[in-house]
């Protein structure tokens, strides 16, 4: 008897938790890198967004702005997650983080266990390296099921390939406020850093840091197929960028994530690039 009944219970099926049920999902949607964590009495949903295409030509635009708005693909991914999520458990509701300003998203995915923070201060993921995006799904309560993974140890301590490569100083001294990707989104521009973009112009961000990182050598393609649709190969597109209005400029180029700061930034950026070109 007694070993007709443990042989009965080692035959039932496994119950799947609801967190193995979600994650399981977003796989099948080519969301491969993604775990939970729980904070504050609710479980939060972490995945990663590859953007990573292959090699490109440089054109003084960092790689993630010469993509489909990642805002726009993360966003409908993590809908897709919630909703399926919801089938599971029709009392649960959620809110999606993606570049939300006040989330630590990137802590979130290093707690997750997606990655480690690197000296770049991005999360680098040992598959898909540092180009990736982050978004979240916050759930209204904790879901049952277990956690995972682990966070993983950082060996990024003595390569300092990122500091070198950073021409202001800005990870050698920690202060982001000389940033070429922040330099070049500000409206208004300083006598100092004016002449930083001038010294080492950029039409919009800068990804020097990420390029000599080892762990974006040979990154992972990305499976998701939006980043491989309306790339930005040259800067031919901008030739009447002049004779547009805001308006015409913001509904010619809205699928791009440099939208939002208007036409003057990337006018003034983009004549700042070009000049420097023609005379090197």
């Amino acid at each position: 008897m007694h070993k007709k009944a443990d042989s009965f219970l080692y035959n039932l099926p496994k119950r799947i938790d609801m967190k193995e049920k979600i994650i399981t999902y977003a796989k099948e949607q080519n969301i491969e890198i993604c775990g939970f964590l729980e904070e504050q009495g609710r479980s939060i949903f972490v995945a990663l967004f590859p953007y990573y295409t292959g090699p490109i030509k440089e054109i003084g635009i960092a790689r993630y702005a010469r993509l489909t708005d990642y805002h726009r693909v993360c966003k409908s991914y993590l809908k897709r997650i919630g909703e399926y999520a919801k089938t599971l458990d029709g009392t649960l509701s959620y809110e999606r983080s993606v570049d939300r300003e006040g989330n630590p998203e990137r802590y979130w995915a290093m707690r997750a266990g997606l990655g480690f923070i690197g000296r770049n201060h991005c999360l680098i993921n040992p598959v898909y390296g540092s180009f990736v995006f982050i978004g979240a799904l916050l759930f209204s309560k904790e879901i049952n099921g277990q956690n995972h993974c682990a966070e993983l140890l950082s060996p990024c301590d003595s390569c300092g390939r990122c500091l070198s490569a950073c021409p202001t100083g800005t990870l050698q001294q920690n202060d982001f406020s000389v940033c070429l990707s922040n330099i070049s989104q500000q409206k208004q521009l300083s006598q100092a850093d004016h002449a930083l973009l001038l010294q080492n112009p950029r039409v919009w961000g800068c990804d020097l840091c990420q390029n000599t990182c080892p762990y974006n050598r040979n990154p992972k393609l990305t499976p998701l197929l939006e980043f491989y649709q309306n790339q930005l190969d040259n800067l031919a597109i901008f030739q009447e960028i002049s004779e547009l209005s805001n308006r015409e400029f913001q509904k010619n180029f809205q699928i791009y994530p440099f939208t939002w700061r208007g036409k003057k930034v990337i006018e003034r950026n983009l004549n700042i690039y070009q000049t420097k070109k023609r005379t090197l």
